[in-house]
C-alpha cells in the first residue's frame, strides 16, 4: 500500500495522468494475495476469510463450497442472528447447521439454490413473465 500511495503521490506531483499498470506492481500484488490466501490471514486483522477446500470425497466438496460463514464471534450469543429467517426458505438450507458454538452462524446453500450474477431484477421479472406466457399460451393449445 505504502509502495502505491508512493508511486501515486508522485505521479500527480510531476502532473502525469495516473495509469494503474504504472502505480501498480503486479508481483507485489500477487505475491500479497497468494500470502493471504496461503496463511489465511488478511489486512486489518482479519481471519478466516480463505479456507482450505475439503477434498475428501466430491460429496464434502460440494458442501464445503456451499458453506456460508457468519464472521460474528462464536462465543457471543447473537440469537437474532443465529435463528432461521423467513426470507431463508428456498435459499438456506432449515437443517443442515452444526452443533455447538456454531449454531447457526454456519449455514449452507439450499440443494437448489443456485447463485447467479449480473443480472438485474428487471431482467429477471421480464424473462419470468416471458416464460408465464408462454406457459399460458401453451396450456391454451392443449385445450
Amino acid at each position: 500500500v505504502r509502495d502505491v500511495k508512493y508511486h501515486v503521490e508522485r505521479t500527480t506531483a510531476r502532473g502525469r495522468k495516473l495509469n494503474v499498470r504504472t502505480n501498480i506492481n503486479p508481483d507485489t500484488l500477487t505475491e500479497k494475495i497468494l500470502y493471504s490466501m496461503g496463511t489465511g490471514s488478511w489486512p486489518a486483522g482479519q481471519t478466516g476469510v480463505s479456507q482450505v477446500l475439503d477434498r475428501t470425497n466430491l460429496f464434502s466438496a460440494l458442501s464445503h463450497l456451499r458453506r456460508i460463514k457468519s464472521p460474528l464471534a462464536k462465543k457471543h450469543s447473537h440469537l437474532k442472528a443465529r435463528d432461521v429467517h423467513g426470507s431463508h426458505i428456498g435459499k438456506i438450507c432449515p437443517s443442515e447447521t452444526p452443533e455447538g458454538p456454531e449454531v447457526g452462524l454456519t449455514r449452507y446453500l439450499a440443494i437448489m439454490a443456485k447463485i447467479t450474477l449480473g443480472r438485474t431484477r428487471a431482467w429477471s421479472g421480464r424473462k419470468l413473465d416471458e416464460i408465464m406466457q408462454q406457459g399460458s399460451k401453451s396450456a391454451s393449445k392443449k385445450q
